[in-house]
C-alpha cells in the first residue's frame, strides 16, 4: 500500500503522525510525504524520519503548490514506482484517520475504483468532534456540493481516499484544483472517468490546531467549487471514452443540468428589479395586477382541465382493445418485449415484482426482463439472490455515475435491452396480463408517428385508509380521464413513471431519458412530441401500492413537482422553438396543464392565508388589494377550481366503479392542503438539492399471494444482510454485476 501525506508547516504534528503511520504498515508498504512549501521545520522532521526509516519517501516542494497539487504530485509518483493493482491512498498530515482505518478502506480494492471515508455517514465514529462552527460550515458546504454538482456523498473532504495505482492516471490529467477543491474534483473526476465511488464510514479524531481560517477559507472553497462545475458541465459524454454506454445515449442533446440558463437567470434577475421598482413607485397598483393575473390563469387553468374532464365522460377517448383482436395476434410473430425494473430498497416487494411479471400473459421466450439494482443496495442485492428468477430475467448492477436515481438506472437497461418494444415498471407494480399483447397491437394497427403508449395507473391497496382512497380518487381522474383527454386532443402527454411503453429504437434516438430531471418521464413526452412523435393512452392498467403513509407521500409528491418544474423550465428555455414544434394549441396546453398544475398549487396556501388574515383582521391593505372585479374574478375562480377538483375526482372513483370511494372524493380539497404542502416542499428543493431523488419507500402493503412468500425470503435475505453488513466492516463489499436464471 503506498499512502501519500501532503504537508504544510506541520512540523508540530508530522513526526507523531508520521511514527503512527509507519507503525501501522507492512515492510513493503510505502509512505509518500509531500512537503509543500513550508517555512518551518517540517522538511526537516521528514528527511530525519527517512534517515531511520526506508519506507518513507520524501518529496520536497521549495513553493506552495496547494494541497491539490501536493497530493496529485505524490500521487503520480506513486504510479511511477508502483505496481497496477497496488492500493493507493492519501491522508492528512494531522493524524485523525488512523492508518488502520486507512488499510480498512482499502481492503478488497477492485479497478475501477474508488473508496472515499465518510465522517459523516455515521457520526457515532467521530471520536472527537470539530467546533461547532466549523460541524456547521462543514454541513452547508456539503449541501452546496450536493446541489452545484449532483453528487450525493455526505462527506466529500474527508481525507481518506483509496484507489488501485492503475487508476491514478485517469485522475491526475483530470483534476485541475489545487485548494480547498481538491476532494470534489476528484470525485468528478472518477465519475467522469466511469469509476464505481464507494462511502464507507470511518473512525475520525479532531486533532485541532489547524491553519485554515474559515471567513478567508469558505470564499475560497465557494470559488473552486464553481470552477468545477463549470468544467465538469461544459464537457460532452462522446469525449471521454470510459463513460458507460449509459452516458453515450445523452449525446448531443441539452440537459436539465442546471435550473435555469444564463438568460433564464438574467430574466429572473429582470423580473425581481422589475417588482422591486413597482413596490418602490406604485406598491397597490402592482399588487392588484399580479392578483388580476393570477386569478386570471387560475381560471382558465382549470376550466381547461374542465375541458379535458368534459371530453372523456362524453365517450371514451382511450385505445381499447377487444379480446378478439388479441385472440388474432400470432404468438410466432409477437416480438421481444424488454421490461425494465429499476429497483431500489425494496427488498419487500421483490416477490410480488417477480409474480407480476409471470402473470403476464406473453410467451416467456419473447419476454426480455431486466431487474436493475444498485451497487450499494446490499438489502435488495441479497435478498434477490434468494430468488429462484426465471431464465428471461437478467439482473444488472447500474454503474455509480452522474446523478443517480431511476432515470440513470432506465439508461443503463436500455443499453442492454434486446426487445423491439420495451416497457417500464416500477418493482411494486401489477399490471394486467394482457398489457404487452395490447401494446402490440396497438403498435402494429396505429400510425407510425406513434412510438409510445401510457397504459393507466391505479392503486390495489386503495381502501387502506383515507389517504390511499384521495390518492386512488386522483389517480383515477388522472389517468382515466386527464391524459385520454390529452390525447384526444393531439398534443404532448406527460408520462407517468411507470407503464410507458415505446418502440426501442426510437427511444434510443431520442436520447432516452434525461437523469438529471427527476419526472424523466414528464419530460421524455414533452420531448418526442417535440419531435414530431406522439403518445397514445391505451386501456389496460397497472396496479401500484398507494403511499398510506403521510411524510412518504410527501416525499413523494414535492418530487414530482420539483420535477414538473424542472421541465417546465427545460423546455421554456427556448420558448420560440418549443411554440414551433408544439403549434398554437399544444404551446398553449403545455402552459396550462404543465405550468398551470404546478402555480395553482404554489398559490393556493397563499390564497389561504390571505382569506383567513381577511376574516380574523379585516386589514385594509388586503381589502384594497382586491377590488371588486378581482375579488368576485377570485371567488369565482375558488368555485370553478374546487368544483373541478371535486367533480374530477368523483368522476374519476365512478369511471372505476369505486362507488363507496365517492363520498371521500367530495372531501378532498383537504387534500389540497397536503398537495399545496408537498408542492411547496419540492419548489424550494429547486433552490438547494433540485437533482436529488426524494426515494419512496415501498412494501407497507403486500398483495396476499406474495405476503407469505416474502415472510421466507426476508428470513433468508435478513441472515445474507448480516453477513454483507460483516463483509462491509471488513471492508469487502462485493459487487452483484450480473445474475441471470436459476443461478441467482
Amino acid at each position: 500500500m503506498w499512502v501519500v501525506i501532503p504537508a504544510h508547516n506541520e512540523e508540530h504534528r508530522i513526526g507523531q503522525t508520521l511514527d503512527d503511520y509507519l507503525a501501522g504498515l507492512g515492510d513493503n508498504d510505502r509512505v509518500v510525504v509531500v512537503v509543500n512549501g513550508s517555512s518551518d521545520a517540517t522538511a526537516e522532521i521528514c528527511l530525519c524520519h527517512r534517515e531511520e526509516d526506508h519506507r518513507l519517501i520524501v518529496v520536497v516542494e521549495p513553493e506552495a503548490i496547494g494541497k491539490g497539487a501536493a497530493v496529485v504530485r505524490g500521487l503520480s509518483f506513486v504510479h511511477e514506482l508502483g505496481q497496477h493493482r497496488d492500493i493507493a491512498g492519501y491522508a492528512d498530515a494531522d493524524g485523525a484517520v488512523a492508518i488502520g482505518d486507512l488499510v480498512h478502506l482499502a481492503a478488497d480494492l477492485g479497478g475501477g475504483q474508488l473508496v472515499i471515508g465518510s465522517r459523516w455517514l455515521d457520526r457515532s465514529m467521530q471520536l472527537r468532534r470539530q467546533p461547532l462552527p466549523r460541524r456547521i460550515a462543514s454541513r452547508v458546504f456539503n449541501r452546496v456540493v450536493r446541489s452545484m454538482l449532483a453528487i450525493d456523498f455526505r462527506d466529500t473532504q474527508c481525507a481518506a481516499k483509496v484507489m488501485q495505482v492503475g487508476d491514478i492516471p485517469h485522475l491526475a490529467r483530470r483534476v485541475t484544483a489545487t485548494g480547498f477543491g481538491f476532494d470534489v474534483d476528484l470525485l468528478m473526476a472518477a465519475r467522469e472517468a466511469g469509476m464505481t465511488i464507494f462511502e464507507r464510514p470511518i473512525l475520525w479524531t479532531e486533532m485541532g490546531g489547524s491553519s485554515v481560517r474559515m471567513r478567508r477559507a469558505v470564499p475560497a472553497m465557494l470559488q473552486e467549487v464553481a470552477t468545477v462545475r463549470r468544467k465538469y458541465r461544459d464537457r460532452a459524454p462522446h469525449r471521454h471514452p470510459g463513460l458507460p454506454d449509459s452516458q453515450k445515449l445523452l449525446l448531443d442533446r441539452p440537459l436539465a443540468d442546471r435550473v435555469l440558463t444564463r438568460r433564464q437567470q438574467l430574466g429572473a434577475v429582470v423580473a425581481v428589479g422589475s417588482v422591486a421598482l413597482g413596490l418602490w413607485f406604485a406598491p397597490m397598483a402592482l399588487i392588484i395586477g399580479v392578483n388580476a393575473a393570477m386569478v386570471a390563469f387560475y381560471m382558465v387553468a382549470n376550466l381547461f382541465k374542465f375541458l379535458l374532464l368534459q371530453r372523456s365522460l362524453g365517450r371514451r377517448r382511450e385505445i381499447r382493445v377487444t379480446a378478439a383482436q388479441l385472440a388474432d395476434l400470432d404468438p410466432d410473430s409477437l416480438p421481444i418485449y424488454t421490461v425494465l425494473i429499476p429497483v431500489y430498497r425494496e427488498a419487500a416487494v421483490l416477490p410480488q415484482l417477480v409474480e407480476g411479471i409471470r402473470h403476464l400473459d406473453y410467451p416467456s421466450s419473447k419476454l426480455d426482463v431486466k431487474i436493475l439494482l444498485e451497487a450499494d443496495d446490499s438489502e435488495t442485492l441479497s435478498a434477490v439472490t434468494e430468488l429462484r428468477l426465471p431464465e428471461y430475467f437478467e439482473v444488472l448492477t447500474v454503474p455509480d455515475v452522474l446523478p443517480r436515481g431511476k432515470p440513470r438506472a432506465c439508461n443503463h437497461g436500455l443499453t442492454r435491452a434486446r426487445g423491439e418494444h420495451l416497457v417500464i415498471y416500477d418493482a411494486e407494480d401489477r399490471p394486467d396480463p394482457d398489457q404487452l399483447l395490447k401494446a402490440v397491437w396497438t403498435f402494429r394497427n396505429s400510425p407510425s408517428d406513434v412510438i409510445c403508449l401510457q397504459a393507466k395507473l391505479n392503486f390495489f391497496n386503495r381502501n387502506q385508509n383515507v389517504l390511499t382512497r384521495w390518492f386512488t380518487a386522483e389517480y383515477s381522474m388522472w389517468f382515466d380521464l386527464l391524459l385520454p383527454g390529452l390525447y384526444s386532443l393531439d398534443v404532448a402527454i406527460p408520462l407517468g413513471g411507470t407503464s410507458n411503453h415505446f418502440i426501442t429504437a426510437h427511444l434510443r434516438t431520442i436520447g432516452a431519458w434525461d437523469p438529471y430531471n427527476v419526472t424523466e418521464d414528464a419530460d421524455l413526452g414533452i420531448r418526442l412530441f417535440s419531435r414530431g412523435w406522439k403518445t397514445a393512452v391505451i386501456d389496460s392498467t397497472t396496479y401500484e401500492e398507494a403511499t398510506s403513509r403521510t411524510y412518504n407521500w410527501i416525499r413523494q409528491r414535492s418530487r414530482w413537482t420539483k420535477g414538473y418544474v424542472q421541465t417546465y423550465l427545460f423546455h421554456m428555455r427556448h420558448p420560440g422553438r418549443l411554440y414551433q414544434a408544439h403549434g398554437l394549441k399544444a404551446f398553449a396546453v403545455f402552459q396550462l396543464f404543465l405550468g398551470g398544475n404546478v402555480l395553482t398549487l404554489l398559490a393556493n396556501p397563499i390564497y389561504w392565508v390571505l382569506t383567513a388574515a381577511w376574516f380574523l383582521t379585516h386589514a385594509k391593505i388586503i381589502h384594497s388589494a382586491f377590488p371588486p372585479v378581482v375579488l368576485y374574478a377570485g371567488v369565482l375562480a375558488l368555485a370553478v377550481g374546487n368544483f373541478t377538483f371535486v367533480m374530477g375526482t368523483m368522476a374519476g372513483c365512478v369511471r372505476r366503479r369505486h362507488y363507496e370511494d365517492v363520498k371521500w372524493a367530495v372531501l378532498s380539497p383537504f387534500y389540497w392542503v397536503l398537495m399545496s404542502a408537498a408542492a411547496w416542499k419540492g419548489f424550494l428543493q429547486l433552490f438547494y438539492k433540485p437533482f436529488y431523488w426524494e426515494k419512496t419507500t415501498h412494501g407497507h402493503y403486500l398483495l396476499s399471494d406474495v405476503a407469505d412468500q416474502h415472510a421466507g425470503v426476508e428470513n433468508r435475505a435478513a441472515t445474507l444482510q448480516e453477513q454483507w453488513v460483516a463483509a462491509a466492516h471488513d471492508g469487502r463489499v462485493p459487487v452483484l454485476d450480473h445474475i441471470e436464471g436459476d443461478a441467482a
